[in-house]
């Protein structure tokens, strides 16, 4: 059978099952280069340098949204081709991803090269600081044209019905991560700028890994050099598209450099160092949602091309299940451990790590729901309806949190940046759930059209 024809056709839970769950743990896979970056800096180098990259922690965002922007408008415009019959167009998609994500790529190293230690002053460096997050980033940023490349270029294997090889291509960048940054900081001493070293090389052989998968011509979908190109046409649907994720993505970006001015000013170093501990767990803790979103992603986007209406609103009561239980299991996991989990990162203050204890549980107490947020802007922009998934993206991470962020540290000082987390996260899922109530109802009565007519 055809990859791309199962989508029509396989049982939805089976199909969410083989999508989502690689796509999960290439994603988890991919979050722990953070995390290990950070707990191998907390412990090999000090607070003063885990300080220094959680400030770097919203330029890493930027390049993932930027490799975002490209893969996942690239992946739903793909997806909709191959269930619309357009093969040929869908592999045009494919060499416009791939030349437009290099564009944006030499263009973010070659910015913020020039720009690079007023833009870390902006994100809340300074002191200290500010001179390892400049270490770190001098390091990891020819690195960064690589990893926007491999964003985009995993997204559109994806999108071709393989999610086994998109999850391979992270998981080979994420061992050579977790192997060399222990031989670059403790073996060889590089301190900091082992770390990002190892990120850049971890990258590089990704990137090599798919670009070797479409070479040897194993793909559904063909890269050929002829379509190696930017007609305006294909751009402009991708970046309709894919917008709204990049919109997302910089939104959390200006978040974290929110939480670091007021972490910094409430809790000095140690409080941008255990804020710095809390996103990258939240982020961690969020793959599994957003795998899930990305595994519907070409399922919703095919049928709903295709015309399969009933089948769309089975995928998405399906993965919005699927998101409330792993959510809620990992709630309860890191609820229990969340002293374990702040003594990995760091070591010998045990102030900080109570500190540290006590806000997580507050900072992920909505968890288990946030899943409805994010799939249903997801499936917005997966039928290409790119101004409701903006305005679904940005009522979490912007409408509603830094309105937060910046009030209640006035009334619960410290506290309040814990607080402000799960109240955005819980308002943002009553505004997503009035959007996508009233979309299914349509989808249901389109579905009993359809089947009237045949």
């Amino acid at each position: 059978m055809d990859r791309t024809e199962s989508l029509r056709t396989e049982k939805v839970g089976t199909l969410i099952a083989r999508f989502s769950i690689p796509s999960i743990v290439g994603l988890v896979v991919g979050a722990l280069y953070n995390v290990i970056d950070r707990i191998f800096v907390g412990r090999g180098v000090g607070t003063e340098a885990l300080s220094g990259v959680a400030i770097t922690f919203p330029l890493t965002m930027i390049v993932l949204a930027l490799g975002l922007f490209v893969g996942i408008g690239a992946s739903a415009l793909i997806s909709l081709r191959l269930g619309a019959g357009k093969r040929d167009e869908a592999e045009r998609v494919v060499g416009t991803a791939l030349a437009l994500s290099a564009a944006i790529g030499v263009i973010f190293v070659v910015v913020v090269s020039l720009v690079m230690r007023p833009l870390l002053v902006m994100f809340g460096g300074s002191g200290p600081t500010l001179e390892y997050a400049i270490t770190f980033t001098q390091v990891y940023l020819p690195g960064a044209f690589f990893q926007i490349v491999s964003f985009a270029l995993n997204n559109t294997i994806r999108a071709q019905g393989d999610p086994i090889t998109a999850l391979l291509s992270m998981i080979i960048g994420a061992v050579v991560n977790a192997i060399l940054n222990p031989i670059f900081i403790f073996g060889l001493h590089l301190g900091i700028a082992g770390s990002a070293l190892s990120t850049d090389i971890a990258q590089v052989v990704s990137l090599a890994w798919m670009f070797v998968f479409y070479l040897r011509g194993k793909s559904a979908l063909k890269l050929r050099r002829i379509d190696i190109r930017l007609p305006a046409g294909v751009v402009a649907s991708i970046v309709k598209i894919g917008i709204a994720p990049f919109l997302l993505q910089v939104a959390g970006s200006l978040v974290i450099i929110l939480i670091n001015h007021v972490a910094e000013k409430r809790g000095g170093v140690s409080g941008v160092a255990v804020m710095g501990i809390a996103y990258s767990v939240l982020n961690l803790l969020m793959m599994p949602v957003i795998g899930i979103n990305m595994g519907v992603q070409p399922i919703v986007g095919y049928n709903y091309g295709a015309g399969n209406y009933d089948r769309v609103r089975e995928t998405v009561k399906k993965a919005l299940l699927s998101a409330l239980v792993i959510c809620t299991a990992a709630f309860v996991v890191f609820l229990v451990l969340s002293r374990q989990i702040m003594g990995l990162f760091i070591e010998n203050d045990p102030s900080v790590v109570a500190i540290g204890t006590r806000g997580l549980r507050i900072y992920l107490a909505m968890l288990p729901v946030v899943g409805f947020q994010v799939i249903s802007a997801s499936y917005f922009q997966a039928i290409n309806k790119a101004g409701r998934a903006i305005l679904l993206n940005l009522s979490r991470q912007v409408i509603l949190l830094i309105p937060l962020l910046l009030l209640l540290p006035l009334w619960f000082g410290f506290d309040g940046i814990w607080i402000a987390e799960p109240v955005a996260d819980g308002l943002s899922v009553f505004i997503s759930l009035a959007f996508l109530i009233p979309e299914m109802r349509r989808l249901s009565r389109k579905g009993q059209s359809e089947n009237i007519s045949f």
